[in-house]
C-alpha cells in the first residue's frame, strides 16, 4: 500500500502541470472528467484483481494509470483555480472560498469510511462494495461537471507565462514560475512557507501512531480520536474561521474611514492629493506656460493606473488641468454620457490579500502553540485538547494560496494562476505524502529506541517556528508606477504638478 501511494503521488505530481496548462484551453471542468476517468479505471483494475484472483503487483498499474490521468494533485489543482476564478469575478475572498471546499471535503472524508463499512456490512462482508459504489458514482458525478457546472470561457493564451514558454517541455515547469523576479521573492517565499505547512501535515499518521502507542488506544479509541479530530476541522474551516472573517469584512466596508476613500467625493472637488498621480497623454504643447497666464484647461484622456486606495478611473471621463496664479490643481469633468468610476478595484484586492495573509501568519503561529502544548502533554486529556485545537491551524493552507494568487494580479502579471496552482500542489504532494512521513517516521523510529519518542513533535515546533519566520518576509506591496511624472503626447515635456 505504501508503495502505490508512493507511485500514485509522485506521477500525479509530475503530471499536475500539464493537465493544469490544458485546462486553461480546454476548460477545467472538461479536464476533471479526465481525472474522474483515472479514478474509475484504478477502482475497475482493483476489483479485476480481487475477483480473478491476479497478481498484487498489479494494482500498481492502476496507481500508475490514476497518476498519469491526474490523480488527487491535479484534481486540487483543477478544484482551486476553479474557485479561484469564480470567486474573483464577484470579488469575493479566495481564501474563504478555498476554506469552504477544504472543509467540504473533510466531511467527505469523514463520511467515506463509516459509509464504507456500512456498505460492507450490508453486502454480508462483500469487499468489493465500496469500489462497486465508486463506479456507480462516477458516471452522475461526470454529467453534473460537464453539464451542470458552470463552464468558463478561456482564451488560449490567456493566462501562459510569457516568461517560461521555453521551459514548458519540463514535468517541473510550474516550479519555474516560483523564481525571484526582479528581487522580488515573495512568491518563492509563499511557496516555502506552504511546503513547511504541508511538511508539517505530513506527521499526522507518526502522531496517531504515538498517541496508540502511548496511551494503549485501541481500534475504538483511534477512531474516536479520528472524529474529534475530523468534526474539529470541519468546525474551523466551515464555521470558525469564515465567521471570522465575515465579521472582520463587514466591520471593515462600514468603517467611515474606508468608505470615505473609496466614495471617492472628496477627490471630487478638484483638490490634488500628494502622491495621487496618474498617467495622462497631453492633447496640447505646454511650452508657453506661465504663473500670469490666465487659467488654462488641459484635457487627459487616459485612464488612471494607479494602485492607490483613493485612485480613480478616468476614462471615458476627462481631467482637467488648471494652472492658476497660486498653484496647479486637478479636477474631473464629465463629458455628455460620460461618468467618473472608481478605480478600487486592485486596492480592495490588496486589502483583501493583507486579510489573507494576516490569517496565515495567525495560523502558522496557533499551529506553533500547539505543537509546544503537544510537546508539554503527560496524559491523554492534555494531547487531545491541542490536537484538536491544532484545527484551526488549518486555514494556513488556503490562505498561503490565496495569497499567492492575489500577489500575481498585483505585482506579477505575466505569470498564470494555473502554473502558480500546479506548483503549489506539486510542493503539496512531495511534502505532505512523501518526505513529511519519511522524516517523521525516521525522526520518531530513532527517538523512540532512545526512550525520547517525544522528539518528532519538537522538530513540529521548529518547522513551525521557521515557517513563521520565512512568512513574515513576505511583501505584498502593489507595482511600483512611475511617481510623479507626466507624460505629454506632443513634444515629450514631462509636465510636475505645483503643490
Amino acid at each position: 500500500m505504501t508503495i502505490e501511494s508512493i507511485t500514485l503521488g509522485c506521477f500525479s505530481a509530475l503530471s499536475t502541470g500539464y493537465w493544469s496548462r490544458l485546462s486553461e484551453k480546454r476548460g477545467r471542468p472538461n479536464i476533471l472528467l479526465i481525472v474522474y476517468l483515472g479514478l474509475g479505471l484504478s477502482e475497475l483494475i482493483f476489483i479485476l484483481v480481487k475477483v480473478f484472483k491476479l497478481p498484487v503487483n498489479l494494482l500498481l498499474i492502476g496507481s500508475l494509470v490514476e497518476g498519469i490521468l491526474g490523480g488527487p494533485a491535479t484534481l486540487n489543482t483543477l478544484i482551486t483555480g476553479y474557485v479561484h476564478d469564480h470567486l474573483s469575478q464577484h470579488q469575493l475572498s479566495t481564501a474563504t472560498g478555498l476554506m469552504l471546499s477544504a472543509g467540504a471535503a473533510m466531511v467527505g472524508s469523514a463520511i467515506g469510511p463509516s459509509f464504507a463499512n456500512w456498505l460492507i456490512a450490508f453486502s454480508d462482508a462483500q469487499l468489493l462494495a465500496p469500489s462497486y459504489a465508486i463506479l456507480v458514482c462516477l458516471p452522475p458525478l461526470a454529467l453534473v461537471t460537464r453539464f451542470l457546472l458552470p463552464h468558463k470561457k478561456l482564451s488560449v493564451g490567456m493566462d501562459f507565462s510569457r516568461d517560461s514558454q521555453p521551459q514548458r517541455k519540463s514535468v517541473l515547469a510550474p516550479l519555474h514560475v516560483l523564481r525571484p523576479v526582479r528581487g522580488d521573492r515573495s512568491l518563492l517565499l509563499l511557496a516555502i512557507s506552504y511546503g513547511l505547512y504541508c511538511f508539517v501535515g505530513g506527521s499526522s499518521t507518526v502522531k496517531l501512531q504515538y498517541a496508540a502507542s502511548e496511551f494503549d488506544w485501541d481500534a475504538v479509541k483511534i477512531g474516536e480520536y479520528l472524529t474529534i479530530l475530523g468534526s474539529s476541522r470541519v468546525a474551523s474551516l466551515l464555521i470558525v474561521i469564515p465567521l471570522i472573517l465575515y465579521v472582520w469584512n463587514r466591520k471593515a466596508n462600514h468603517d467611515p474611514v474606508k468608505r470615505s476613500s473609496v466614495d471617492g467625493s472628496d477627490l471630487l472637488e478638484g483638490q490634488n492629493v500628494a502622491g495621487d498621480f496618474h498617467y495622462a497623454s497631453m492633447d496640447l504643447n505646454f511650452s508657453n506656460l506661465s504663473p500670469q497666464s490666465k487659467p488654462t484647461a488641459v484635457v487627459f484622456g487616459c485612464p488612471s493606473t494607479n494602485t492607490s486606495r483613493s485612485s480613480l478611473t478616468l476614462c471615458p471621463s476627462e481631467v482637467v488641468l488648471e494652472v492658476t496664479e497660486n498653484d496647479t490643481r486637478w479636477k474631473t469633468t464629465a463629458t455628455k454620457g460620460q461618468e467618473l468610476e472608481l478605480n478600487s478595484s486592485i486596492s480592495q484586492k490588496s486589502y483583501q490579500t493583507q486579510i489573507d495573509l494576516n490569517l496565515a501568519r495567525f495560523s502558522i503561529g496557533w499551529g506553533m502553540i500547539c505543537g509546544v502544548c503537544l510537546l508539554f502533554s503527560h496524559s491523554m486529556l492534555s494531547f487531545i485538547v491541542p490536537s484538536a485545537l491544532e484545527a484551526l491551524s488549518r486555514s494556513t493552507g488556503p490562505a498561503i494560496q490565496a495569497v499567492a494568487l492575489s500577489l500575481i494580479a498585483i505585482k506579477r502579471d505575466n505569470i498564470g494562476s494555473a502554473d502558480v496552482i500546479s506548483s503549489f500542489s506539486l510542493i503539496g504532494i512531495l511534502a505532505y505524502d512523501l518526505f513529511g512521513p519519511l522524516l517523521f517516521g525516521a525522526v520518531y523510529v530513532t527517538s523512540r529506541s532512545q526512550e525520547l519518542s517525544k522528539c518528532f513533535l519538537f522538530v513540529i515546533v521548529a518547522l513551525e517556528i521557521i515557517n513563521l519566520t520565512v512568512i513574515s518576509f513576505v511583501d505584498i506591496s502593489e507595482k511600483k508606477a512611475v511617481d510623479e511624472e507626466f507624460y505629454c503626447s506632443e513634444g515629450g515635456q514631462v509636465l510636475l504638478p505645483n503643490n
